[in-house]
C-alpha cells in the first residue's frame, strides 16, 4: 500500500510538471504568434504615370513634408537620399538644399504639398521633387525612452513631382506594424521598407 501510494504521488507530480510544461508551451506559441500579429508583414503600393521614365543620372531633391518632429523628417529624408543615390540618381545633400533655401527665404520645413514648386525647382537647380511624407514612426521618445522592447509603426508614403507642372510622375506608399527595442532599431525598418519599395515599385529610370 505505501509504494502503491508512492507511486500514485509521483504520478500526480508527473501530471502536474507535464501540464505546466505544456501551458508554458502554449503560452509561448500565442506570445509569438500574437508578436507576429503585430510585426506583421509589409504593405507596399506603387506605381508611375503610363510612359513616364527619367534618366538615371538625373539631378532631384529629397523633402520630408511630415507633420512628424524635425529629426525624424531629417533622418526619413537622409535615408531615402542615401538609397536613391545607390540607384545612380543625383540628389541634393540636405545640407546644401538647407543653405540654398535659406537664401531665398525659403525653408524646408515651409514646404507642404501644392507648394510653388517651380521657385523651389530653380533655387535647387533640379527638374523633379521626391515628397516623402512619414505619418508614423513610433513612440520612441515614450517606450524606447526606457530601453524596453515596444511595439510600433513605421508609415510613409512618397511621390515623384516634375517641377514644371506639378504633376506627380510616380508614387509609392508602405506601412508596418513593427517590434523594436530602441529608435535606431525603428530606423533600420523605415530604411528597410524604403529599400524593398525602391525593389517592387521602382522609380521609372531610364
Amino acid at each position: 500500500m505505501v509504494a502503491g501510494a508512492s507511486n500514485n504521488a509521483m504520478g500526480e507530480r508527473m501530471a502536474h510538471k507535464t501540464v505546466i510544461c505544456l501551458s508554458v508551451a502554449l503560452a509561448l506559441a500565442i506570445m509569438a504568434a500574437c508578436a507576429g500579429c503585430i510585426q506583421g508583414s509589409s504593405h507596399l503600393r506603387g506605381g508611375s504615370a503610363p510612359g513616364f521614365s527619367i534618366p538615371a543620372d538625373t539631378r532631384l531633391a529629397v523633402i520630408a513634408v511630415s507633420k512628424l518632429s524635425e529629426d525624424i523628417r531629417n533622418i526619413a529624408a537622409d535615408v531615402l537620399t542615401g538609397e536613391l543615390l545607390k540607384l545612380g540618381l543625383q540628389v541634393v545633400e540636405r545640407q546644401q538644399m538647407d543653405f540654398l533655401l535659406q537664401e531665398q527665404n525659403l525653408s524646408v520645413s515651409g514646404v507642404t504639398e501644392g507648394a510653388d514648386y517651380k521657385s523651389i525647382g530653380r533655387v535647387l537647380d533640379v527638374r523633379y521633387l521626391v515628397l516623402l511624407n512619414v505619418s508614423e514612426f513610433s513612440d520612441y521618445e515614450g517606450v524606447w525612452a526606457s530601453g524596453e522592447l515596444g511595439y510600433g509603426k513605421v508609415a510613409f508614403s512618397m511621390k515623384l513631382v516634375e517641377i514644371e507642372t506639378g504633376v506627380p510622375r510616380w508614387s509609392a506608399s508602405a506601412h508596418k506594424n513593427i517590434l523594436s527595442q530602441d529608435y535606431w532599431d525603428a530606423q533600420r525598418h523605415f530604411g528597410n521598407l524604403i529599400n524593398d519599395i525602391l525593389k517592387k515599385h521602382p522609380m521609372p529610370l531610364q
